[in-house]
């Protein structure tokens, strides 16, 4: 599959596309990653019988460690080949002062952009990441790439520019316009170095909707569209409404792009979220958060209540719903004339690349592939047909 065709399941879905999230290193529940993958999609698998349609990690800027980048994008590629969506969220270590992203001391955004120490700390981080994407595309990898997550938040990370964003300057908001500016700088910055990935579908994933935390409205820090593919936001028990109605004015497919239950304590009822998601249904996909442990670390799909139900609900849809799509049916064929039968169909199926026809003189063995049509078309006429043969057709979806 291609970018195209996985923004196309994803628009298309009748459904929410569910994800897990299993992080990229050591946690208290995961002292020896990726236990938390084996914990998080394997063990999942055998408690429910699906793997989540989506596993997303966190890609860093700095080569620390074989499980955080080597064995992670070996990891990606085959679940890539067993059927499952990737997401990767980015995390950069704080070019200012060299500590990790939670470090919060910088100057502006768009210094950089401008040579010099920081710049160049955060150019080799960039640097970094693009090496591993490209290993991800030239092993065939769709990635659903959120950079920059949750920048919309008062402060979680450097990049977070909600401290500044309420900044009152004489009486007025006054450096709103410059954060603005600054901020979609170093997005289409980072856009324009990773020209050369076009497996990459950019995630714009802000923080919880617009007031929650001292954050502020969604889509402030809209990059554009022709920068973003999908537009999202963290839900943690938030009011869903702001946010949805402020992405959706972008005619972008919306997802919960990190989804869960505050207290983070194993507490949350799956068929609840669950009935949240059925009255929102311009959420796409949802990625639950990976667990890192107590007493407040528990967010994984396992770790909650009722996980085999809601994996099991038709309108959450697992890996296996969207590998394969859905036989066509009420297939028709009519002769219009001595060399002529068209045929109709009924399209099943949301995630398929497009339907195969073929014929048989018998309708038995002898199936000839004899065209191809592309996904949502629904009709075909065959011509150039002999007289007073009997012919038998069949219509195949596939992707």
């Amino acid at each position: 599959m291609n970018k195209a065709q996985v923004l196309s399941i994803i628009q298309n879905a009748p459904g929410v596309i569910v994800g897990q999230h299993v992080g990229n290193r050591e946690t208290a529940v995961a002292p020896n990653w990726p236990y938390n993958f084996t914990h998080e999609v394997t063990d999942l698998y055998t408690l429910t019988g699906k793997f989540p349609a989506i596993v997303a990690a966190s890609l860093e800027g700095n080569d620390d460690g074989y499980w955080k980048h080597t064995g992670l994008i070996n990891l990606l590629i085959d679940e890539w080949n067993a059927g499952s969506l990737i997401e990767l969220t980015s995390t950069i270590n704080n070019p200012w002062t060299g500590e990790d992203e939670s470090d919060l001391t910088r100057t502006r955004l768009a210094d950089l952009l401008i040579p010099g120490d920081p710049h160049d700390a955060y150019i080799a981080q960039i640097d970094f990441m693009h090496s591993q994407l490209v290993l991800l595309r030239d092993a065939g990898v769709v990635v659903l790439w959120r950079p920059f997550r949750e920048m919309t938040y008062t402060q979680s990370t450097w990049w977070c520019v909600g401290n500044e964003w309420w900044e009152v300057i004489e009486g007025e908001y006054a450096n709103r316009p410059q954060i603005v500016a600054d901020f979609i700088a170093l997005w289409q910055d980072m856009y324009t170095r990773f020209a050369d990935c076009p497996n990459l579908i950019w995630v714009y994933g802000a923080a919880n909707s617009t007031g929650a935390w001292g954050g502020i409205p969604c889509d402030s820090l809209w990059p554009g569209n022709t920068y973003v593919d999908i537009a999202g936001f963290s839900y943690y028990d938030q009011l869903t409404e702001p946010g949805i109605t402020e992405l959706a004015a972008h005619g972008k497919p919306i997802a919960f792009t990190e989804f869960g239950h505050i207290p983070r304590d194993g507490t949350d009822d799956l068929l609840a979220e669950l009935a949240l998601l059925k009255l929102n249904p311009l959420i796409k996909y949802v990625l639950h958060w990976q667990s890192w442990g107590p007493p407040s670390g528990w967010t994984a799909i396992i770790d909650q209540v009722n996980p085999i139900p809601y994996m099991n609900d038709a309108y959450i849809l697992t890996r296996d719903e969207i590998l394969l799509p859905t036989a066509p049916s009420a297939l028709v064929a009519e002769a219009v004339s001595q060399s002529q039968i068209n045929l109709a169909w009924r399209d099943n199926s949301y995630n398929e690349i497009g339907f195969k026809i073929e014929r048989s003189l018998t309708g038995i063995g002898d199936w000839v592939q004899i065209a191809t049509v592309t996904a949502g078309v629904v009709a075909y006429s065959n011509i150039e047909l002999e007289r007073g043969t009997t012919y038998y057709y069949r219509v195949c979806a596939y992707n």
